[in-house]
């Protein structure tokens, strides 16, 4: 047989046939499709880390453009504004009381 693709009415017709393998045949066809269902699951393993690589590289890059515009908003100042001084006479409630005559 050769490896060209089959028409709908051939591979019903194939399909019809039971085929017998040899054990040596058989052991083959296993291997085989072992070994193409590892290279899926090998290639689908490379495109999720590839995805994820990218998500996580998005995800930094967003967070740094974050923090460079949290860093252009004005910021609250580090100590209090300075307090009124109180006037020469003292603070209101410990004037010098001014004796009646």
């Amino acid at each position: 047989t050769s490896c060209s693709l089959l028409r709908p009415s051939q591979l019903m017709a194939s399909s019809r046939r039971h085929v017998r393998l040899t054990p040596a045949a058989l052991a083959a066809a296993e291997a085989a499709a072992v070994a193409t269902l590892a290279g899926a699951a090998a290639a689908s393993r490379t495109a999720t880390a590839t995805k994820v690589a990218t998500a996580e590289a998005e995800a930094l890059a967003n967070l740094a453009e974050a923090a460079a515009r949290s860093r252009d908003v004005p910021r609250p100042p580090k100590a209090a504004p300075p307090r009124p001084q109180p006037p020469a006479d003292g603070p209101p409630g410990k004037r010098k009381r001014v004796e009646e005559e």
